[in-house]
């Protein structure tokens, strides 16, 4: 049967009544097609007449169109209904053909109220019993005109044929009543244990969740909880809260007004968190109460769902972790601070060593210096005057004094030159080693001093601060600085980073095997339009994987290194709105070291700002 479904259904899938509604119609239909094979069959064998054989044979004809018609549309209304008409139709033309009132076919009529409703809408349903009711009132009155119907063949063989379709029909109504029902009870069995199922899921969720969960109605009475929210609603020698009673007796005046007022605004439709600290069972808790609205299918809301947990163990993770992070950012400012100072330091360290070489070559000018030859000049001399004209006149040796004083004078003017000229060198390294004290002790005050600033004088101060240091170290320096306008910046920030590349490219050279060691400082404006200056130098170079680190603060490939020279490089240039970056092709072929800042070309504000 199933498979004879399946073939009539087609590509069509009903469901649920649907379904019960399609196997009636394909069971009856082929019910109502095999019976009028059979009645047709009999009509011939017991030679009942001709005149009976259309009626059935038309009927099985209706019904299996109508098989075919519900097969290619899926339409069960239309197929239901041809199935009630076809029904009534042949009952109708059976009786007229032979027996009338009497004739057993008009007992089928009873099929029609046992049909209809299962398979049609109420409307479409009565109006089958209805025309039903009108077939046996129309033959009834017929006889009672005085129609006479024809006779009924001799024998009670019609009417046993008769009795035997109407029980298979009814047959087929009962077996279909009977599986349909049995299917119902099935799916109410398992929709059944599905909900049961969902609601010990539900419930073993609610129970096991370390919260109190509970919902209430308007009036703000309980409609369930779970047994968390039972044990804390227990009061002394009371039972718990049930279902219907009041949830917020019990409560003092002011929690009662607050959580009222909190239930007020989720019967308006807002869905909230709030933190309270609740007095229960005299316990102090500290809760986080979640309100969500309960809404019918139709937007209205019907209660509340609260939902509260302590927190009490979280405020305390919080109030630790505050307490923590206070302690690491004293921590991160202490450290600061050692880092400003390790900044200082390695920037005084670079000064101090170009000064120290500064004051070896003054010391060692002066221990060879010719003026004790003056002092043994004038030892040569007589004490008494007289005697003194006379030697420088006819001595020999005093004749000599003249012109060797006029060459000692020369000696000494020189001298004298280079001993002022590596002065002012001294001077300027203590001048940039007071300016960077002096930013050290302004840098809770401010950021950095900005100047107005010409790019070739710094260049070229920068260079001459260690110029001592790089002639001792055969290190040829050059600088090649485009035409730039005066621009805007903190100078000792920046003399401080190129101090810190010249460093390292004279570290690197000191190491290097190159016959020829050079230092070039390239000052340029470049496409992004901003200030670039390169440091570049051929010294060992720089391995590929260590240059992502270069920057890093602490990372040094130096031995006795600390890194902390290019790390604050970095940070100076960040502080001035730039940034630094080193790079080399690999060991043996040098680096480059670039600084790159904002090209901020000095104005009569700036200048003002800079005399403020």
């Amino acid at each position: 049967m199933s498979g004879l479904a399946t073939a009539v259904y087609g590509r069509h899938r009903f469901r649920g009544e649907d379904l019960h509604r399609a196997r009636l119609i394909v069971i009856t239909s082929v019910s109502i097609a095999a019976s009028a094979c059979v009645v047709s069959g009999l009509v011939i064998a017991c030679d009942w007449g001709t005149r009976y054989l259309p009626p059935p044979l038309g009927a099985g004809i209706v019904v299996m169109s109508n098989l075919w018609l519900l097969r290619r549309t899926g339409r069960l209304e239309l197929a239901a209904m041809t199935l009630c008409l076809t029904l009534l139709a042949g009952i109708a033309a059976v009786c007229c053909v032979g027996g009338g009132l009497s004739h057993p076919a008009l007992c089928w009529t009873i099929l029609i109220p046992l049909y209809a409703p299962r398979l049609l809408r109420d409307r479409l349903a009565a109006a089958c019993i209805a025309v039903a009711i009108l077939v046996v009132v129309a033959l009834y009155a017929a006889e009672q005109w005085g129609h006479e119907f024809p006779p009924l063949p001799p024998g009670r063989s019609m009417i046993v044929v008769g009795q035997l379709v109407l029980a298979v029909l009814v047959s087929c109504l009962v077996f279909m009543y009977e599986r349909a029902r049995r299917d119902v009870l099935l799916e109410r069995d398992t929709a059944r244990a599905a909900l049961e199922a969902s609601g010990e899921a539900r419930l073993a969720l609610v129970e096991n969740v370390a919260a109190v969960i509970f919902s209430v109605d308007r009036e703000l009475h309980l409609i369930a909880g779970n047994s968390l929210f039972e044990l804390l609603s227990h009061r002394h020698g009371q039972p718990p809260i049930r279902p219907g009673e009041p949830v917020l007796d019990g409560l003092s005046e002011a929690q009662h007004d607050d959580l009222r007022a909190l239930f007020a605004r989720a019967f308006d439709g807002e869905h909230f968190a709030v933190e309270r600290t609740l007095e229960l069972r005299s316990k102090t808790f500290e809760c986080e109460i979640l309100f969500n609205p309960i809404r019918r299918a139709s937007g209205d809301i019907r209660g509340v769902t609260v939902f509260g947990r302590d927190i009490s163990d979280r405020n305390r993770a919080r109030a630790e972790l505050e307490r923590v992070s206070r302690k690491l950012a004293e921590a991160a400012h202490l450290a600061g601070k050692a880092e400003v100072a390790t900044d200082v330091l390695h920037n005084v360290g670079n000064v101090l060593t170009a000064l120290n070489s500064s004051a070896d070559l003054v010391l060692e000018r002066l221990r060879s210096s010719r003026a004790a030859f003056l002092g043994k000049t004038v030892a040569l001399l007589p004490s008494d005057p007289d005697d003194c004209a006379r030697f420088l006149s006819c001595d020999e040796r005093g004749r000599q004094i003249p012109s060797y004083l006029t060459l000692l004078a020369d000696a000494l003017g020189h001298e004298r030159d280079d001993n002022v000229s590596e002065m002012e060198s001294v001077h300027r390294q203590l001048d940039h080693i007071k300016s960077v004290i002096a930013r050290q002790q302004a840098f809770a005050r401010a950021s950095g001093a900005v100047e107005i600033v010409s790019i070739a004088d710094l260049v070229a101060s920068t260079i001459a601060i260690h110029a001592t240091s790089f002639e001792r170290h055969g290190i040829a320096v050059t600088s090649t600085v485009t035409e730039l306008p005066l621009l805007a910046l903190d100078r000792y920030k920046l003399v401080a980073i190129l101090t810190n590349f010249l460093v390292n490219s004279r570290q690197s050279l000191d190491v290097c095997s190159a016959p020829e060691k050079r230092i070039t400082v390239h000052a340029f404006r470049n496409d992004r339009g901003a200030l670039q200056i390169d440091v570049v130098d051929n010294g060992v170079g720089i391995d590929p994987r260590q240059q992502p680190c270069l920057f890093t603060y602490g990372f040094t490939t130096k031995l006795g290194g600390h890194g902390f020279g290019l790390a604050s490089s970095l940070l100076d240039a960040r502080s001035m709105g730039g940034t630094a970056s080193g790079y080399s092709h690999g060991p043996g072929t040098g680096a480059t070291f670039t600084v790159e800042l904002p090209f901020t070309v000095a104005t009569s504000s700036s200048s003002m700002e800079c005399a403020a």
